[in-house]
């Protein structure tokens, strides 16, 4: 009897990673399947639309494979077969693959969803006998949060604490951040504020203490100090300065960290 040879599209040609270094759990496994029903949705919906978007001049099919997990449970796979060129590659496999992962911050550990990475294993362009993998970290800044998420308070314990895992415990905040939680102001620490609210809030406090130490020091200082315009000028440069070298240095840590930005957002009606 004549060997069976299995038609082109019934075996994958290249396979999408999602790779965590703390392992999938049974809970994240399960998420990562029906994060695979997702992508599988979204990519024929964009497959299907091929033609009318523009995206080129015939249309494509893919094949979608079961979900494959490592040994060691560390790298979660979704095989691909089916058509492929280099737009369908750019649009679904590149720029689809978020999809894979980006409902899983509310089931992980801050410090582990941000190593997160997204492979590709696909044929080499010099070699297409031979298979290549490349990696890319993920990035959970971009990342949706889903309508169940946790209230703001709650986040911002979560953030605290994994953050606290990361950078030492004085690097977390500076004293005037330690003040408002203090007072229960619901203000995250500055790793998790966006760069201009970082910037806007610093220049405001560093310009007031700069006034109020001046005006202290004025019944020793009165023949030393400055006229009232320069003073003013001095104050707003003395806080815009230091503003923007606290917003420059904690924008650095937060790319290195890939840290996501908490929003306080209002319940739906």
């Amino acid at each position: 009897m004549a060997d069976e040879t299995p038609a082109p599209e019934a075996l994958p040609t290249r396979w999408l990673h999602v790779r965590h270094r703390g392992g999938f759990t049974d809970e994240l496994w399960s998420a990562f399947q029906a994060h695979c029903r997702y992508f599988e949705g979204c990519a024929n919906a964009l497959l299907a639309n091929w033609l009318a978007l523009g995206l080129g001049d015939r249309p494509l099919h893919y094949v979608y494979f079961p979900p494959e997990l490592s040994e060691d449970r560390t790298v979660a796979t979704l095989p691909l077969g089916g058509d492929q060129n280099l737009g369908s590659r750019a649009a679904i496999e590149n720029g689809l693959s978020r999809l894979l992962w980006c409902y899983m911050l509310p089931r992980m550990a801050l410090e582990d969803f941000v190593s997160l990475e997204e492979g590709l294993t696909e044929p080499s362009l010099t070699e297409p006998s031979q298979l290549t993998t490349n990696w890319r970290p993920a990035h959970p800044q971009d990342a949706p949060l889903p309508p169940s998420k946790p209230p703001y308070e709650v986040q911002l314990s979560i953030a605290l604490s994994n953050l606290s895992r990361l950078v030492s415990p004085p690097a977390i905040a500076p004293g005037l951040f330690r003040l408002l939680w203090l007072v229960g102001a619901p203000v995250p620490p500055p790793f998790f504020l966006a760069p201009r609210q970082l910037f806007a809030g610093s220049f405001v406090f560093l310009t007031v203490l700069f006034a109020l130490v001046m005006a202290a020091l004025a019944p020793w200082l009165a023949e030393r100090l400055p006229s009232l315009d320069r003073l003013l000028l001095s104050s707003l440069g003395f806080g815009a300065t230091g503003a923007a070298a606290m917003a420059i240095m904690y924008r650095q840590r937060v790319r290195k960290l890939n840290l996501p930005i908490l929003r306080r957002e209002e319940p739906d009606a």
